[in-house]
């Protein structure tokens, strides 16, 4: 071979060809070598990206089953899974289409809110674990009792005031402990429970059947109306003025026949206005000045009666040394203009009666039910006696002396327009409520008498003067 090749370019004129050749098979070797590289490196590239692509994928594929499994965690203890369902179908839906990397940041993202929102929901299952072991639910069952009311208490203290359902029935969460369960229905026995223990995540029973009091109280519907019947003791001459008046009268209710000293005025616009006014200009907790009601009457131009306001601890209670002159609920100064006792935390749960610029009244069933209401005048205080027309005492929620004492008591009745103002001589709270009954009015509420009774019209006394008062009403003629 080595010899042809002499041979063949040994002729002058093939040399030239010959080198040509060689060159050219060089040179197509070289080239080669370089596709070869270019075809490597491609492919070098591709698989690069394949196995970023299948890395991707692994990842997804791992964050998603971890987002599922967080997703089961959610549902097994009742918390909301929406979003994290919308988060994995959206997921799903990039993964089918290749989308990996895409797939892969959502799942990250996912995944951490979604175990977030665990570790929260746990926790709230945690603390509603704890309070569930700290309480347990009251299970009250009374025949007889539609709508009858309850008081749950902790030795002195009312923890819970409500009312059974059409049925009778009142299931009420109570903190563990042992409990008195008082229920009242009126015409009915009251029945007074003690001992009740309330245990952890647990349902107490307690069954009970009202049963019809001795001597039943008539209905609102049957009671006798007011008479004007004079009494055997002398009283003070009626008196009246363009729309108020005074008298003095037997009134014969459901519970017997008792003597009452009675104001009426017409409220609104051109008549009689209301004003309730306080001793000091301030909350005052201990040394609270007090003041006679005349003194009250005096002090506002045009005004033409006045009674006593609200329970206090008077100086010469042997209890309340260290709170002279204070009061307890709420009332509106009218020449102030600002709420007394706003932030004590006493009267929230107790009625409240309140009145325009005019006088015009309304009667709130709580205290806190006048927000968004305008008014000038408003005293809260308790009990309710009269509610829609019918005797509404809660004998259960008296105490002792309000239950069987006889002595004066007050109230404030609303009958449409008119203010009753209202002082029963030798009465209980329950007297009260049947002589406001009798009365006809469609609210009543009880207010301090006993000592502190000072009824002022049209120049005198017609009860009184009483012991100086924190706080009062003043009639103002319009």
């Amino acid at each position: 071979m080595h010899n042809l090749t002499r041979q063949i370019t040994a002729k002058v004129w093939v040399r030239p060809l010959a080198y040509t050749l060689l060159i050219s098979l060089i040179a197509s070797g070289a080239y080669g070598h370089h596709v070869l590289a270019q075809h490597a490196e491609r492919a070098e590239t591709s698989l690069q990206q394949t196995l970023a692509t299948l890395e991707s994928q692994r990842e997804v594929q791992g964050e998603y089953q971890s987002l599922s499994e967080t997703r089961t965690s959610l549902a097994s203890i009742g918390a909301d899974t929406s979003l994290v369902d919308e988060q994995l179908t959206q997921i799903a839906t990039l993964i089918q289409a290749g989308k990996f990397e895409e797939a892969r940041t959502l799942t990250v993202t996912a995944n951490a809110t979604a175990k977030q929102q665990l570790d929260t929901a746990k926790a709230d299952l945690a603390s509603a674990e704890e309070v569930a072991l700290k309480s347990g639910i009251l299970s009250l069952s009374v025949t007889n009792g539609a709508s009858a009311e309850v008081q749950v208490k902790q030795g002195e203290t009312v923890t819970v005031s409500a009312t059974t359902d059409s049925n009778g029935v009142l299931n009420q969460a109570l903190p563990v402990g042992t409990y008195t369960v008082v229920v009242s229905k009126y015409g009915f026995t009251t029945i007074t429970t003690e001992g009740v223990v309330i245990t952890g995540k647990q349902t107490t029973p307690l069954p009970l059947v009202l049963a019809t009091a001795p001597t039943p109280t008539p209905r609102a519907s049957s009671t006798p109306k007011a008479t004007a019947t004079p009494t055997a003791t002398p009283a003070p001459a009626s008196s009246s003025t363009a729309h108020s008046s005074y008298r003095r009268t037997t009134v014969v209710s459901s519970r017997g026949s008792y003597t009452a000293d009675i104001m009426e005025f017409q409220l609104g616009a051109g008549k009689v206005k209301v004003v309730t006014d306080t001793a000091a200009d301030y909350d005052c907790a201990a040394d609270c000045p007090t003041m006679a009601v005349k003194s009250y009457v005096q002090r506002h131009a045009g005004a033409i009666a006045g009674i006593n306001g609200t329970y206090f601890c008077a100086a010469d209670y042997s209890t309340c040394s260290a709170e002279k002159g204070h009061f307890f609920w709420k009332v509106y100064n009218t020449r102030l203009g600002r709420m007394m006792n706003a932030s004590t935390g006493l009267g929230e749960s107790d009625p409240f009666l309140i009145f325009d610029s005019v006088g015009n009244p309304t009667f709130l069933s709580y205290w806190n039910d006048h927000t968004g209401k305008i008014f000038v005048a408003g005293i809260n205080h308790k009990p309710a006696v009269v509610r829609n027309g019918a005797y509404s005492v809660n004998e259960g929620s008296l105490d002792d002396k309000q239950r069987t004492a006889k002595v004066s008591r007050a109230a404030l009745g609303v009958k449409g327009s008119t203010l009753f103002v209202v002082v029963v001589q030798s009465a209980t709270v329950m007297d009260l409520g049947a002589v406001m009954v009798a009365l006809d009015v469609d609210n009543a509420l009880n207010i301090d008498a006993g000592g502190s009774s000072a009824m002022y019209y049209n120049g005198e006394y017609k009860r009184g003067p009483g012991r100086g008062v924190p706080n009062a009403l003043v009639f103002i003629e319009q």
